[in-house]
């Protein structure tokens, strides 16, 4: 197993592929993944269906490039099974932020 350097010379994450690698990142999902074990998406849709809405993975509704303070902030945070999340990424690959947004807010006011 290779060696990690000290914590002096680790480096910060600069972007948000960066910050997805990090351990606060991995933290945060993880326990974001046992508060919320199932997909809020398929939940808001009612598609509950127990071979679609496999693995999850943990969303940020408004992404961390146009608001980086609310990388950490659960309001933030969609759980998303992984048909879900590829769905979204797909919307914002596309250019389509305010969309993947509106629709982020929406699914997470609902479900509150």
């Amino acid at each position: 197993m290779p060696k990690l350097p000290p914590i002096a010379k680790r480096k910060k994450a600069k972007t948000a592929l960066d910050y997805h690698a990090t351990y606060a990142w991995r933290k945060i999902s993880k326990s974001y993944r046992r508060d919320q074990p199932i997909c809020e998406r398929c939940i808001y849709l009612d598609q509950l269906d127990q071979l679609s809405c496999q693995g999850l993975s943990v969303h940020h509704i408004v992404s961390i490039e146009n608001a980086p303070s609310l990388k950490d902030d659960d309001e933030n945070l969609l759980t998303l099974c992984y048909a879900c999340h590829g769905r979204w990424s797909a919307m914002e690959r596309e250019g389509n932020w305010s969309q993947s947004e509106a629709e982020g807010r929406e699914v997470k006011e609902r479900l509150e």
